[in-house]
């Protein structure tokens, strides 16, 4: 298996805790009843170094393992297959977090609930991570055609 594919489910690995140890949070501490603007603001805001320090845990935990299981270190550098992949994938990982961006925005439009927004958004901010993941690892072993 290749090194970006093993990274890609590793990462895959981390979106899941992440995203499941921090909703586990938010739905305990959340009152639906008084959820105002500042606190999705703030949910929000938060998912993003939550997601990162459980990136950078996952990544050093998998150097530690491939180091010492393949004695393979990562690519120096990308060649254009890589960077064709990257862009493919990125595009992917954009089309759905577009497309939750302006599907929570017309939930607000329609004045719906700010809960029912703010769990589309959060949604979807997970789906278009593992869309990235998922892209990786379908354009390293299937191609980009």
């Amino acid at each position: 298996m290749a090194y970006q594919v093993k990274k890609s489910y590793l990462r895959m690995i981390t979106i899941l805790l992440g995203f499941i140890s921090y909703s586990i949070y938010l739905f305990r501490n959340i009152d639906i009843n008084t959820f105002d603007l500042k606190q999705f603001g703030m949910y929000l805001f938060l998912i993003v170094p939550i997601l990162v320090v459980f990136e950078i845990v996952g990544t050093i935990i998998f150097d530690l393992f491939n180091q010492t299981d393949s004695k393979k270190e990562r690519p120096k550098h990308m060649d254009e297959f890589d960077r064709l992949i990257e862009y493919k994938a990125v595009r992917n990982f954009m089309i759905i977090f577009v497309a939750g961006f302006f599907t929570s925005t017309l939930i607000l439009w329609l004045s719906a609930n700010l809960m029912v927004a703010f769990i589309v958004m959060f949604v979807m901010i997970f789906l278009s991570g593992l869309m990235l993941q998922i892209s990786y690892i379908r354009y390293y072993n299937h191609g980009v055609s």
